[in-house]
């Protein structure tokens, strides 16, 4: 059974490595390019996994995550930034951060966390 990735990016270049990367895992992946889309799907749709930009159009990343945490069903969250300060934010809101250079081993030993 493979897993279900949710990917929030709105940089085409970084959601497309994302999901590449993510396939190579076996991961069923949707990537979606704006934060009210994103919200509405990780609402209506079990996620293993969601991995969210930070900085995206309409709602930004951090609203995302308070208002996924505050819903009764726990999905991880794995948050992608280049900002230092945005990573501080965002560890505040008790998810996992990682600066979006993260490397591809990086992202196997994170997925394999939840296996």
């Amino acid at each position: 059974m493979s897993r279900r990735v949710l990917v929030v990016e709105d940089d085409p270049d970084i959601g497309r490595l994302v999901m590449l990367q993510l396939a190579e895992l076996g991961c069923d992946c949707r990537l979606i390019d704006d934060g009210v889309t994103a919200l509405a799907e990780a609402q209506a749709t079990r996620y293993d996994l969601v991995i969210l930009d930070v900085m995206l159009p309409r709602l930004d990343g951090l609203q995302i995550c308070r208002r996924l945490r505050a819903s009764e069903h726990y999905t991880p969250i794995l948050m992608l930034t280049s900002k230092s300060s945005e990573l501080d934010r965002a560890s505040a809101s008790k998810s996992t951060t990682c600066a979006s250079t993260w490397s591809a081993t990086r992202r196997r030993c994170a997925a394999s966390r939840w296996n």
